[in-house]
This record gives structure tokens, C-alpha cells and sequence, in this order.
């Protein structure tokens, strides 16, 4: 989902094969903390 919107469907397994790379970063903030840190992590990775 994005912004509320169904963006793509399938299993775990289909959707990680489909739409992501071999190497995946999971970055996790504390509640009310994510908003305004895409400047913090912008270049760290191909896509965000």
C-alpha cells in the first residue's frame, strides 16, 4: 500500500521477487520520528 492505495498484490514470497532487489535495508524510527528522514537516508541506496 501506498498513501492508502493497493500498488501491488500477491504472496510475500511473489511480491519480494517481483518488486525488490537481493539486498534489502529495513530502516525502523520511533513513532513520529519517520517524516522528514529521506533526506537523512537519500543516498544510501539505489531506490527508497
Amino acid at each position: 500500500m501506498d498513501g492508502g492505495r493497493i500498488v501491488a498484490e500477491g504472496s510475500s514470497s511473489a511480491l519480494i521477487a517481483r518488486c525488490s532487489s537481493r539486498e534489502v535495508l529495513e530502516l525502523r524510527f520511533a513513532p513520529g520520528e519517520q517524516a522528514g528522514q529521506e533526506q537523512q537516508v537519500e543516498g544510501l541506496a539505489d531506490r527508497i
